[in-house]
Order: C-alpha cells, then structure tokens, then sequence
C-alpha cells in the first residue's frame, strides 16, 4: 500500500527492510 503523501513511518520501515535484506546477504 503506497500512501499519497510520504510517509516517514513507512519510509522508516522500508528503509530497515532493505537493510535487514542487505545484512542477510552479507552473511551468506
């Protein structure tokens, strides 16, 4: 769901989401 207007909390969440992805990767 991608709100009208920015969103800091969902920006926030993306944000730790790509970094948690990016750690995972790493790790392998």
């Amino acid at each position: 769901e991608i709100p009208s207007k920015p969103n800091p909390s969902v920006t926030y969440t993306s944000t730790k989401t790509e970094e948690s992805f990016a750690s995972a990767l790493r790790k392998k």
